[in-house]
């Protein structure tokens, strides 16, 4: 339980650090480009009609562009920090693990999602005019990216977080506690804080990362592990990192309600 509840508050910080540092990079962006932009719980508001000048290619690009390029940067970046800093407490690596995986999400699986619901970086393709076979393929590759991802986490994981023993429900109750079940209780979260204003695109960006979690079922225990033991894991700790991380996300949804701009 305490590690379910330690995954969970992790994937909540997480999905409120990456979705705050991308969408005020856009917002940062499009108030030097002179576009008007608000960003909400779940979604920017771009004024792009708006504009006291001529909509530009370049305009376009560099606003669409800056979320899932943003996003990726804090994804590399987080797995850098997990590989590299030496003395990690078990909730930080949760958390590097739970960054990397929705900044690839929100990177790979938005231009997905954004190409097949013809929004958001449909535009960029538009305005590059990219062929359809082009769009398809570049949906393919980012799927790929999302499993590799997920078998990156993997090898991780195992290696460094969690050693299940060599009964088959202790390996699958590792990857309940620790993947499936926060990522769903944490997708209904954060579905819940917006639940007015939520469309098909929030519910399959929360069904994307699904497709980088389940391969790490597949992954082979490393035959050499550097894990931080979890068998002393305290309920309480747990759950106060969970109340504050649920705290922290009420007051972002209540100042992110009617919106927030740059200037």
């Amino acid at each position: 339980m305490a590690s379910f509840i330690h995954s969970l508050s992790s994937f909540l910080a997480a999905y409120l650090f990456v979705y705050l540092i991308s969408g005020i990079s856009v917002l940062y962006i499009a108030y030097d480009l002179d576009v008007p932009a608000k960003l909400f719980i779940n979604s920017i508001e771009l004024g792009l009609d708006k504009l006291s000048k001529p909509l530009t290619d370049d305009i376009v690009i560099s606003i669409f562009m800056t979320k899932p390029v943003s996003n990726f940067i804090m994804g590399v970046v987080a797995l850098f920090l997990f590989m590299f800093i030496k003395q990690k407490t078990y909730w930080l690596q949760l958390f590097l693990i739970w960054v990397f995986l929705h900044g690839f999400n929100l990177t790979f699986g938005l231009v997905s999602e954004d190409l097949i619901l013809k929004t958001g970086l449909s535009n960029v393709a538009a305005v590059m005019e990219i062929r359809q076979v082009m769009l398809i393929l570049t949906i393919g590759i980012s799927l790929f990216f999302l499993v590799k991802a997920g078998t990156l986490v993997g090898k991780l994981f195992y290696a460094h977080i969690y050693q299940p023993s060599d009964s088959k429900k202790d390996w699958l109750s590792g990857f309940g506690c620790h993947f499936l079940f926060p990522w769903a209780a944490g997708s209904i979260i954060i579905l819940s804080f917006s639940f007015q204003h939520n469309s098909l695109k929030d519910i399959l960006l929360r069904l994307f990362i699904l497709i980088s979690l389940l391969p790490i079922i597949f992954i082979k225990k490393p035959l050499s592990k550097t894990f931080l033991a979890t068998k002393n894991l305290q309920l309480f700790t747990a759950i106060i990192y969970l109340v504050i991380i649920l705290g922290l996300m009420f007051v972002f949804a209540t100042l992110l309600k009617d919106g927030f701009r740059i200037g």
